[in-house]
């Protein structure tokens, strides 16, 4: 601050207020793209590891209700083994898993403008 109380104008605002008494330095963390809404990358992130949560949780259970209404006997008396039925199963959800994510990932890259192939690029090769 000046000796006015003026912060100089800066448009950071909050860290030019205390650059007189304590040493700040703002650095852009977005990169020199400059992302205009970051926080819709941090959502989508979020929603789709909920997405999963929830997926994986229902999937669990579909299990248990195939013993209680004796489906899980009916499948495991024909030449299906266990192995093959939760291979099966663990195929079918991961596949779920995947297009749900890409579907939510494309509807807000379409819709909220995310920055989608621009993450995609620092991914490592």
């Amino acid at each position: 601050m000046d000796a006015d109380g003026d912060s100089g104008g800066a448009p950071d605002g909050g860290a030019a207020a205390f650059s007189g008494m304590i040493g700040v330095e703002v650095e852009n963390v977005l990169g020199e793209r400059g992302i205009d809404n970051p926080l819709i990358s941090f959502y989508a992130a979020a929603i789709a590891v909920m997405f999963l949560l929830f997926s994986a949780a229902g999937a669990g259970g579909s299990l248990l209700e195939e013993e209680e209404s004796q489906t899980l006997e009916r499948l495991l008396s024909t030449r299906l083994t266990m192995s093959r039925m939760l291979a099966g199963k663990w195929l079918f959800l991961t596949t779920m898993g995947i297009a749900q994510v890409v579907v939510m990932f494309l509807w807000g890259w379409a819709v909220f403008d995310l920055d989608l192939f621009g993450h995609l690029r620092a991914l490592p090769s």
